[in-house]
């Protein structure tokens, strides 16, 4: 049987006030956690994201990070894969001028390149390329969660009750 207990007014004032400083407090704390995050985001992106275009918003139960008007930014945190190629790549090759091993210079006339089933060129560094089974990178493709990984790097530097309050993993959404 539930037991109840009569307060005068003034308790329930105290009770108010306690609870309002309460939530003023806390809603500050996940400001600054926020603000930690958004800086560890800030390092921790990839680097096709610049800091303009990431912000954090608070909402009345946290803060959102959002990335406006960059495509691609959900994909590469998840790992979503993008179309998987059905048919061989063609690439379109210009005429160029191709050094033999004994030395001398020929020209290569301009040309279409069918590459293997899958396969597909990638840039390896600034001066190499190389050709990939693009679907079985795709498969491997497990995303980039830097979101994720900011959290985490804030999170550890909380004291032992928050890290018990506050969630382990973000949740991630694509609006």
């Amino acid at each position: 049987m539930p037991k109840f207990t009569v307060i005068s007014k003034e308790e329930a004032q105290k009770h108010v006030k306690f609870e309002r400083l309460l939530e003023k407090n806390l809603r500050k704390y996940l400001n600054d956690l926020g603000d930690k995050v958004l800086v560890e985001v800030q390092k921790t992106q990839p680097k096709q994201f610049s800091k303009e275009k990431v912000s954090l918003k608070e909402t009345k139960i946290g803060f959102d990070i959002v990335y406006e008007n960059v495509s691609g930014a959900y994909d590469l945190h998840e790992g979503a894969a993008t179309e998987k190629l059905t048919q061989p790549w063609k690439s379109s090759i210009p005429s160029h001028q191709r050094r033999l091993p004994s030395g001398r210079v020929t020209k290569v006339r301009a040309h279409i390149k069918t590459y293997k089933p899958w396969y597909k060129p990638v840039k390896l560094n600034e001066q190499k390329w190389v050709a990939v089974d693009i679907n079985e990178m795709l498969d491997k493709n497990s995303g980039q969660p830097w979101l994720q990984e900011a959290w985490t790097k804030v999170l550890k530097k909380q004291d032992a009750g928050m890290r018990k309050i506050l969630p382990e993993f973000l949740t991630i959404s694509k609006k």
